[in-house]
């Protein structure tokens, strides 16, 4: 999934915690149920990639199944270029297709932010 955005490549640089406990950030499911959210960092290319583990605890389609996230920033005559690849859903292709669907409104809502500022 690609996806144009403003001058997000230009932003501060990002930083690897290592060792230490990171907050699980929650996610509001359509149903209104709430899961965690963790993963790690495996690789930082500032500005231009980042790949990351992601796990859901309870994740009704996925379960606790680990997925791992690349994202690719390229320069674009318009801003950025967001290239997101989320990989580890093979035999749960409901849970692909309703991913993708997320990934599109997120870019949106970014694009939304950053095109206001």
């Amino acid at each position: 999934m690609k996806r144009c955005l403003g001058d997000f490549a230009k932003s501060k640089k990002c930083g690897v915690c290592r060792n230490r406990k990171v907050r699980q950030p929650t996610v509001e499911l359509n149903d209104g149920r709430q899961v965690h959210e963790w993963g790690e960092f495996c690789e930082l290319d500032v500005p231009n990639k980042i790949v990351m583990t992601r796990r859901f605890g309870g994740n009704p389609l996925l379960g606790e199944r680990e997925t791992t996230l690349t994202y690719r920033l390229e320069p674009s005559p318009h801003g950025t270029l967001v290239t997101v690849r989320e990989e580890g859903f093979i035999g749960r292709s409901e849970a692909a297709y309703g991913n993708a669907e997320n990934w599109e409104k997120v870019l949106g809502w970014l694009d939304g932010y950053l095109s206001s500022r």
